[in-house]
């Protein structure tokens, strides 16, 4: 089981939702032009300058 729960909200109103073992409030984004890109192993990434809201849970504190 994945360490974190993480549910990402752009501003055009999509959703993503993916588990992952890295806090990604402490990745620092990839160098791209025009963009904050953040990726985490498990193949899960976004670009941070079109999220509107960011969730971070850690599995131990989440209530089935």
């Amino acid at each position: 089981m994945k360490k974190y729960y993480v549910e990402v909200t752009f501003k055009n109103g999509e959703k993503m939702n993916f588990e992952t073992d890295t806090d990604i409030r402490e990745v620092k984004p990839l160098p791209i032009p025009d963009a904050e890109f953040i990726h985490v192993p498990e193949g899960y990434g976004y670009n941070r300058v079109l999220v509107q809201s960011l969730v971070v849970c850690e599995r131990s504190t989440m209530v089935p």
